[in-house]
């Protein structure tokens, strides 16, 4: 089962957030949907390099990804579902929403540099 709704985080940003079970019940996953793109082809190749080299500095059992299904980069994380408290929960949405502010330069197509044009 799959539990969704919308998370304003510090310093204003709002995300559409999804809490689901693993199916053997041992982990708790989180998914916020970032930022659909229009056109994937159009997609900067420094972008993608970012957004794959960021995944090895954000918050332990969070990466961001691309879902090509509906256009869209989305952060996700799991924590193990053990002895979990809500505060535990908040922590952890916590630091995905501060990894997501970190890097919307990436994943905020609106924030890319426009293409330099060709000589």
């Amino acid at each position: 089962k799959v539990i969704g709704f919308v998370v304003t985080f510090e310093k204003g940003y709002t995300y559409g957030v999804q809490i689901s079970l693993s199916s053997d019940l041992s982990n708790l996953w989180f998914v916020i949907g970032l930022a659909a793109i229009p056109d994937p082809g159009t997609v900067p190749p420094k972008v993608l390099l970012g957004l794959m080299a960021a995944n090895d500095r954000i918050t332990p059992g969070s990466y961001f990804t691309y879902v090509a299904t509906g256009n869209i980069f989305m952060i996700k994380s799991h924590i193990a579902n053990k002895g979990l408290k809500a505060k535990d929960m908040k922590l952890q949405l916590d630091r995905m929403g501060l990894d997501a502010n970190a890097y919307d330069k990436l994943w905020n197509s609106a924030k890319w540099e426009a293409p330099k044009p060709k000589e």
